[in-house]
């Protein structure tokens, strides 16, 4: 599933909304962090319904945990999934781990780059992409720390990439 080119955008972040509405033209797309709206008032979502309306939308997620060893959770799933049909076609994801169980990491953190996680990441975004009926980008992550792994970060992303049939978001200077 390829993505057409995105162009240049902009983070959105609530104290410099004035700042962007006011330079939406400038903009090729705006990048929302979907977790700040999963859980917002009628509201605040319906400013995002409307924004999308005047600049395509980027959901950038930063919860999904497609490392984690559990399976994603179908509240989020669903919640995203509303979400991005009213806002987006477009979605972004962390090849990362977030959560350990119950356990909430408060962090991005490194998965290990082996052919079985290839598979569990592999899977989870052919499914989620499948369920949503549109594909997203997978994005590496900065990390202080390197778990053991058998494969290089490049290695394992382009691998990856053509088992889950996905682009990468073109953050390529993170790779090591």
């Amino acid at each position: 599933m390829a993505l057409p080119h995105l162009g240049a955008g902009i983070g959105y972040r609530s104290r410099l909304a004035p700042q962007i509405l006011d330079n939406l033209a400038a903009l090729d797309f705006l990048e929302v962090v979907s977790e700040q709206f999963l859980w917002a008032n009628e509201l605040i979502r319906r400013h995002l319904v409307e924004l999308a309306q005047k600049v395509p939308i980027v959901l950038h997620g930063v919860e999904m945990s497609l490392g984690s060893g559990e399976d994603v959770d179908n509240t989020y799933l669903n919640r995203l999934g509303q979400l991005a049909h009213d806002t987006t076609r477009r979605g972004l994801r962390h090849i990362c781990f977030t959560r350990s169980g119950e356990i909430d990491v408060g962090h991005l953190t490194p998965v290990q780059r082996t052919p079985e996680m290839i598979d569990r990441i592999a899977r989870r975004v052919r499914d989620v992409s499948s369920l949503f009926g549109r594909p997203f980008l997978l994005e590496n992550i900065t990390y202080y720390f390197d778990v053991g792994s058998s494969l290089s970060e490049a290695d394992f992303i382009v691998e990856l990439l053509d088992r889950s049939g996905l682009s990468a978001s073109g953050r390529y200077e993170r790779i090591h």
